[in-house]
């Protein structure tokens, strides 16, 4: 089974496929490069529910030499509860900390908690991520980083609920130096 990271542009082998059910298959794949400099692992995740048609893709990396880890971005629905697990990265050397991003249904009411990193030389701060529902539809808050000696600027993550489906709209980065540019983060 093939499988395409946005992410880092690249097309991969699944060798790991775990079905939960006849509607939900993820499919793990794991890279590693093992020359003495990088050792950098990467895993992708994709799960897909046939009937509400969700796609999921996350990445695991890790560098043994910059210590920059980060966690599984993973998604699960029981009973219409929707529940998101921990996003956290950190640097050792440079100090960086991300806190979690986690949120629950509860009777319709659903909260995320605060998406905070901060540099200690280049002063990154994130702003937080709010969610409301209205008669259905929800509305989110800025994302928004902002590096000053680089600076880096997020856009917005919005979502809306219309007739029970849910779209997101583009979550994007860029750096005016290095041109970096986010994926979508779509369901």
């Amino acid at each position: 089974m093939i499988f395409q990271d946005v992410l880092h542009n690249i097309s991969v082998h699944c060798i790991y496929i775990f079905i939960l059910d006849l509607n939900q298959v993820y499919c793990i794949v794991e890279r590693q490069y093992t020359n003495n400099s990088s050792y950098e692992v990467y895993s992708l995740v994709e799960g897909q529910h046939t009937n509400s048609y969700e796609v999921y893709s996350l990445v695991e990396g890790q560098h043994t030499n910059s210590y920059e880890v980060y966690s599984i971005v993973e998604e699960h629905y029981t009973n219409s509860y929707e529940v998101y697990n921990i996003v956290e990265g950190q640097y050792i050397n440079s100090y960086e900390v991300y806190s979690l991003v986690e949120g629950q249904y509860t009777s319709s009411y659903e909260v995320y908690s605060l998406v905070e990193g901060q540099h200690t030389n280049s002063y990154e701060v994130y702003s937080l991520v709010e969610e409301h529902y209205t008669n259905s539809y929800e509305v989110y808050s800025l994302v928004e980083g902002q590096y000053i000696n680089s600076y880096e600027v997020y856009s917005l993550v919005e979502g809306q609920y219309t007739n029970s489906y849910e779209v997101y709209n583009i979550v994007e980065g860029q750096y005016i130096n290095s041109y970096e540019v986010y994926s979508l983060i779509e369901g």
